[in-house]
């Protein structure tokens, strides 16, 4: 078939393994709003939460371009091929300023380098070099965590590309690659000894952190993080 990465602005490919079965349209459609998710992720800045500004979130609004495609198992296993469009926006920005369609599609393009790289056995210099803010970098891999087929699963590789990103030779996520992207999360950083007791308030995916009501904090109302 037509290759989906080279005709499309976008496209996703979910990979099952020989003989295994196709996952249920509820799956699916739930792997199609985690992708929303970690793009949002991935365009913030600066440890910014919330929701993003109008003009951000509509140029994250990816739309599919026409159904989705099931190719049967041939050789190899299965697959679901997402195709979408992204929208076009008004130049609504002066000349210098890059439009919101810009910004994220240059986030994006940063985090599918992210991915490429913990799918490939570059060493960690590379990717220093393409992501050189470490906060950012350390997001981006956590995000392309969140994407991660599971190990031992019926999926064996989330494949993303398209003409947008310049990437239509798609890049392959693998269960494999979370070793090096907590190699990614772990670069730079110190550990420090943490011992506290209590109960768990808060998980954040988007930053990677959680939030604890420490026991010896519950009187003052407090919360550690």
């Amino acid at each position: 078939p037509d290759n989906p990465f080279a005709q499309h602005d976008l496209a996703l490919a979910v990979r099952m393994q020989k003989g295994k079965r196709l996952p249920p349209a509820s799956r699916i459609g739930a792997f199609y709003s985690l992708v929303g998710q970690v793009m949002r992720s991935v365009v913030r800045r600066g440890g910014t939460r919330g929701k993003l500004p109008r003009e951000y979130e509509e140029a994250i609004a990816v739309f599919p371009a026409g159904g989705f495609e099931i190719v049967p198992e041939n050789g190899i296993g299965a697959q679901i091929v997402m195709p979408f469009d992204w929208p076009q926006g008004a130049q609504t920005s002066l000349p210098s300023v890059p439009s919101p369609e810009v910004v994220v599609r240059d986030a994006f393009g940063r985090f599918v380098s992210v991915a490429a790289w913990a799918s490939d056995d570059e060493p960690m210099q590379r990717l220093v070099q393409a992501v050189a803010d470490a906060p950012t970098r350390t997001r981006m891999a956590l995000d392309a965590m969140r994407l991660l087929p599971p190990m031992g699963g019926d999926i064996e590789a989330v494949e993303i590309g398209g003409r947008s990103i310049l990437r239509e030779l798609p890049v392959s996520l693998r269960p494999q690659a979370r070793e090096r992207l907590l190699d990614v999360v772990a670069y730079e950083q110190k550990a420090e000894p943490f011992d506290a007791v209590g109960t768990l308030r808060m998980v954040d995916l988007d930053e990677g952190r959680l939030r604890l009501r420490a026991v010896d904090a519950a009187e003052r109302g407090g919360s550690v993080d």
